[in-house]
C-alpha cells in the first residue's frame, strides 16, 4: 500500500481527493478524516512528495473529458 507505512487506515484513503493534498510553510501533507470524524494531517516525505505534486499539478493543467453516448438499440 503507497502510503499504509505512514500510518494510514484504508477507510482514510477511500476519501481522499486532491484537495487533500496541501503545501505550507512545513511542507507537505495530506489531510484526512480519521476514527470519530476528527481530521489529521499526515507528512509527506520522499517519493510520496514528488507524487503528490505530479497529482496536483495534473489535476489542475491534464485536460479532463468526459462524453456520454445515448444509443437507442431497439429494432426499426
Amino acid at each position: 500500500m503507497f502510503f499504509g507505512d505512514a500510518g494510514l487506515r484504508l477507510g482514510e484513503l477511500r476519501g481522499l481527493t486532491v484537495h487533500s493534498v496541501r503545501q505550507d510553510g512545513h511542507g507537505w501533507s495530506l489531510d484526512v478524516m480519521g476514527k470519530g470524524a476528527r481530521e489529521r494531517r499526515v507528512p509527506i516525505r520522499g517519493v510520496r512528495k514528488a507524487t503528490a505534486q505530479a497529482m496536483v499539478d495534473s489535476a489542475f493543467t491534464a485536460p479532463h473529458v468526459t462524453v456520454f453516448l445515448t444509443v437507442d438499440v431497439t429494432p426499426m
